[in-house]
């Protein structure tokens, strides 16, 4: 059970998508996290050399290289805006 994530992230790209482009992660975003069948708001901690450190609002259960899906707000809609491979955090319980 993980409180908190580091995700190894990657971007995903989509031809002639400009808005995701643009998308950046500052402290203090919101963004849901979809690991395996949860989908857990979270709040963004840091951001730097594609590591992505998030605190969930609930513990999620999975394993570490697990992957996760990103999804943030972008001109008041849900887009994917990449995934991530879990590579550590706070564990819960373990």
């Amino acid at each position: 059970m993980w409180s908190e994530l580091t995700l190894e992230f990657h971007r995903i790209e989509r031809p002639g998508d400009q808005s995701l482009k643009e998308v950046t992660f500052k402290p203090k975003d919101v963004v849901m996290v979809h690991v395996g069948s949860a989908a857990v708001m979270g709040i963004i901690k840091g951001f730097h050399d594609d590591k992505l450190d998030v605190i969930l609002r609930k513990a999620v259960s999975a394993e570490e290289g697990s992957k996760a899906v990103i999804t943030k707000q972008v001109s008041n809609r849900w887009r994917i805006v990449g995934y991530g491979i879990l590579k550590g955090g706070n564990a819960v319980l373990e």
